[in-house]
């Protein structure tokens, strides 16, 4: 039986004008019913990731997916 994939990331990557890369070439899955850390000092990229993933942000390269959908589409279904 396979796990239900919630929230995919592949070759994500967002960098803002002023600063630069923020966040270059990741790529996850984390399966439905899960539990993940983000850690890091400061100036790595967590918060842009999570931008990424609630659709506040949309990704230079790469895409997200919340359920199969798209970020934005999918915030009924996740919290920030």
């Amino acid at each position: 039986m396979s796990e239900k994939v919630a929230i995919q990331a592949e070759k994500l990557s967002y960098a803002f004008p002023e600063t630069g890369t923020a966040v270059r070439d990741i790529s996850f899955r984390l399966p439905e019913g899960s539990s993940t850390i983000l850690i890091g000092p400061n100036g790595s990229g967590k918060t842009t990731l999570l931008k990424l993933l609630i659709g506040l942000l949309d990704p230079q390269q790469g895409f997200v997916q919340i359920y199969g959908r798209k970020p934005k589409d999918a915030r009924s279904l996740i919290g920030y």
